[in-house]
């Protein structure tokens, strides 16, 4: 476990994060929450969690003083921690609004940094209720508000307008954003924790511990499996890489897996490809450390940092990419960057590393100089000087 490290910043606040949805659970955004409110708490300020009844204890993956609030478990049935739409949420955002009411209650906190609309709701309607009280509401509008769910519905374009400040995870976000409220939204982007990635076994052993096979390029793909993501190329690249090297070896974790099953059992890659179902947040840095490239084959050009080539700047290993402005902003030397938008580009790129073994050492160290600019430490910090700005100067008091 790592111990919390206190960064003695100036003013100590009391935070509550209002999250409406199973926490802890291995998704983007959970990991959002998780990594903002671990890095506030390194900057010395203390923080509460509300949120559904459902999800693991990160107690015990990693040594925090973050509380965790959880809604009382009314139905006991229902085990969904994936996001879906259900009448029985509805029922669970009510009860957040109670749960957090209280919370709010007694610890009387200086911000309320609510997550995802929900969360912003829940925020408005405890402060309409909890009027006297002097907090401020922090959205944190890490969805695309252009695209209204059903559980919101036409309110979406609304709920948007809530809160003192917003913030959200990428410039596009930003901009559809601060059309709507009228006024300019800071860009909090995701990052990387890196101490994750520090004092593991050497790169050696945790491939011996994993049970990959030893003198073989390890190649890595984690993260999202939905066709925008492009792991279509990333599949058909590999019998491109194998019929010209035969030591190489690919790592795939993620979901939704049955796509990427199916292609391996029909392209007969059984003996050159690893599927992992179901891998931890926490593992991650591991399976990374002994692996010896990852590849990012997405094609859009979005403005902020992939969080999978984070993951891999941040284990010390080259990326293999498309030529896209954003990649190149933030791997700058550390990547090979395929020109061409096919498989047969990935192909060639890891074919680069896995045929030059010195550039995936140099390259990697690279990028471990590099993921420092990327970590959740200087987004936090940029939340920090939001939470003082709003404090100091009484807000906007848009809710």
């Amino acid at each position: 476990m790592m111990e919390p490290l206190n960064m003695n910043s100036s003013k100590k606040m009391k935070i509550v994060m209002v999250v409406p949805s199973p926490f802890f659970v291995d998704r983007k955004s959970n990991v959002r929450v998780l990594e903002l409110a671990v890095a506030l708490e390194k900057l010395g300020h203390a923080i509460t969690i509300v949120t559904y009844h459902l999800g693991s204890d990160i107690h015990t993956e990693i040594e925090t003083k973050i509380a965790v609030e959880r809604i009382p478990n009314v139905f006991r049935w229902y085990r969904k921690v994936e996001e879906c739409i259900s009448w029985e949420k509805l029922i669970l955002d009510k009860l957040l609004i109670f749960k957090t009411l209280q919370v709010v209650w007694r610890e009387n906190p200086d911000v309320v940094h609510a997550h995802f609309c929900e969360g912003v709701v829940v925020a408005a309607t405890v402060r309409k209720l909890l009027f006297w009280k002097k907090f401020k509401i922090v959205a944190d509008l890490y969805e695309d508000p252009s695209k209204p769910t059903v559980r919101l519905g036409a309110l979406k374009r609304q709920v948007v307008k809530f809160g003192d400040v917003a913030v959200a995870g990428s410039q596009e976000n930003a901009k559809q954003i601060s059309i709507i409220r009228q006024q300019e939204v800071t860009v909090v982007p995701d990052g990387v924790n890196i101490e994750r990635h520090l004092g593991l076994l050497s790169h050696d052993q945790q491939q011996h511990q994993l049970e990959l096979p030893a003198g073989q390029c390890v190649v890595a793909y984690v993260g999202s499996l939905a066709e925008d993501k492009g792991i279509q190329y990333f599949l058909e690249a590999m019998p491109l890489v194998l019929a010209e090297m035969q030591d190489v070896y690919f790592v795939i974790a993620g979901y939704p897996m049955e796509q990427v099953k199916n292609f391996v059992e029909e392209h007969k890659l059984e003996q050159h490809v690893r599927l992992v179902f179901s891998l931890s947040y926490f593992d991650l840095p591991a399976l990374l450390n002994a692996s010896d490239i990852g590849v990012d084959p997405r094609t859009s050009d979005n403005y902020q940092p992939s969080r999978k080539g984070l993951q891999y700047m941040a284990a010390g290993s080259p990326v293999v990419c498309f030529d896209k402005e954003n990649n190149r902003r933030y791997l700058g030397e550390g990547a090979y960057y395929s020109q061409e938008i096919s498989a047969m580009g990935l192909a060639k790129g890891i074919l680069h590393f896995a045929q030059n073994p010195q550039e995936i050492e140099s390259r990697g160290e690279l990028n471990k100089r590099k993921v420092v600019e990327f970590s959740w430490i200087s987004s936090a910090e940029q939340l920090e000087r939001i939470y003082n700005r709003l404090l100091s100067h009484n807000g906007n008091g848009k809710s």
